[in-house]
């Protein structure tokens, strides 16, 4: 623009866009293409280059979509993965367990057994659960007997 000179201007054409005002004379080509397990999250639009995503499951690192990191046995998320970013892993602290190789889930916490009116019978640890048993256990398991007479 000039004092003296009106500018013109005229939608981008297909296939195009500018997102700011300016004294270009030609619209920017959409040129973004989105690669192998990536989806189209933002259309070209005559305001906006094409934006991709990463599939569900996949974090984009550098050009690739990578499949989150799955925490293993012992160890939960303490941060969920993202298109932009990986799964954190932490390892379950004290009281807590995880026992199956997961992306989603965080550590558990140990089954209060004392709460549920049965006695621990095995202390967890970071990838198994305690193990609790009912008081009255032990006296039924000596009370029942089979007895088979012919």
């Amino acid at each position: 623009c000039t004092a003296s000179a009106k500018t013109e201007c005229a939608p981008c054409p297909d296939q195009s866009y500018t997102d700011e005002w300016n004294n270009n004379e030609q619209c920017h080509y959409c040129n973004v293409v989105c690669k192998e397990l990536q989806y189209e999250k933002i259309k070209c639009t005559r305001t906006r280059n094409r934006a991709c995503e990463c599939v569900e499951g996949r974090y984009l690192n550098i050009e690739f979509c990578l499949k989150h990191t799955a925490c293993p046995p012992g160890f939960g998320i303490v941060q969920k993965g993202t298109p932009e970013s990986d799964t954190v892993c932490e390892r379950c602290p004290e009281g807590y367990f995880s026992k199956d190789t997961s992306s989603k889930a965080a550590c558990q916490m140990h089954t209060n057994c004392s709460a549920l009116s049965l006695r621990l019978i095995q202390k967890g640890d970071s990838t198994h659960d305690n193990v609790c048993q009912g008081e009255d256990s032990d006296k039924l398991d000596q009370q029942c007997e089979i007895d088979v007479t012919l």
